[in-house]
């Protein structure tokens, strides 16, 4: 008779704990591999950047996802979302596709904390609040291969610079700038998430994503967004052109070796989100009732001057902006 294998077969009993060993081929495959990759992580030391030579510049990609746009603060400038950011690199120490092992080969992808390993200092440039939270504590899956995928959650609050001239007519535009607090682009180079894009069955392309992803947005009942990035839309026509995000650098004196000054220059991602009022509810109770009210204003002048209607409706006319 056959036992299937349950958990308890590979759980260490206390009186037992001191004879396991990460490498014991009682533990599961998942667990020996993650094991020995944070240990030997470990060994190198989470900090500095994981490239073989200090001249070596390392990319790290980042697309941001816009779920929800909670609130827009015309008198404090600042815009409040929620968003997922996406970041992709390549970290050969965490790769294991050329070891010997062969159960470890059936292995594609792993999880760990953030804290484990090496995360890019990538920082919000343009916060508004200290308070800005970034839920950092998401997992990080790693093939075998090297690369990792990181997917934070995030709630944003950022300056923007509102202007309120064709209020509720209005158009607003504000960015959100990424990049490195410490890394100039000698080191780390900050670029576009890419995707798949499939020309047919059989062949697909990499693009970069200039834009923001709105896949999983939430409508808001005040503002319209561009939505969808243009090659998502079949019929050319009927494309609703999304604004294109852009690069801008931040410039920072420095010294190298030999004491000469030198320019650093810090690459950030400049998220633009272009969002359209919706007029409807600030129509309804500002611009129809003041049209009623105009139009009620030349009534007046219509009435005899011996009408007692006359100065009712003018008080009543006097009054009803105050009530509005």
């Amino acid at each position: 008779c056959v036992r299937a294998a349950s958990e308890s077969d590979w759980r260490p009993r206390p009186d037992e704990q001191e004879e396991w060993s990460p490498g014991d081929h009682r533990w599961p495959v998942e667990k020996r591999l993650t094991t020995q990759l944070l240990s030997r992580y470990a060994q190198w030391g989470i900090v500095g950047r994981p490239v073989v030579n200090s001249s070596d510049v390392m990319t790290v990609r980042l697309g941001l996802a816009l779920i929800q746009i909670l609130d827009l603060e015309e008198n404090k400038q600042m815009l409040r979302t929620n968003c997922w950011l996406r970041f992709t690199w390549r970290d050969n120490l965490l790769s294991w596709e050329n070891w010997t092992e062969p159960e470890f080969r059936a292995i594609r992808q792993i999880r760990v904390a953030p804290s484990q390993i090496w995360t890019p200092d990538i920082k919000l440039y343009n916060f508004a609040d200290e308070r800005t939270m970034e839920i950092r504590e998401a997992r990080v899956v790693v093939d075998r291969s090297g690369e990792v995928l990181w997917i934070p959650q995030a709630l944003l609050k950022t300056t923007c610079q509102v202007t309120i001239m064709h209020f509720p007519f209005d158009t607003q535009l504000c960015c959100i700038r990424f990049g490195s607090w410490t890394y100039d682009e000698r080191q780390l180079l900050l670029d576009w998430s890419m995707t798949d894009l499939r020309l047919n069955d059989t062949y697909s392309i990499q693009k970069l994503l200039p834009f923001v992803d709105f896949s999983d947005y939430v409508e808001s009942n005040e503002w319209e967004t561009d939505g969808e990035s243009e090659m998502d839309v079949a019929d050319p026509d009927d494309r609703i052109m999304q604004i294109r995000s852009g690069v801008t650098y931040r410039h920072e004196p420095a010294h190298d070796w030999l004491v000469r000054p030198v320019q650093k220059k810090f690459r950030l991602l400049e998220y633009r989100i272009r969002m359209m009022r919706n007029p409807s509810f600030y129509v309804a109770i500002l611009v129809v009732p003041c049209i009623l009210l105009s139009m009620l204003t030349l009534v007046v002048f219509c009435l005899p001057p011996e009408a007692p209607a006359k100065m009712l409706l003018g008080e009543e006319l006097l009054s009803s902006p105050i009530v509005l």
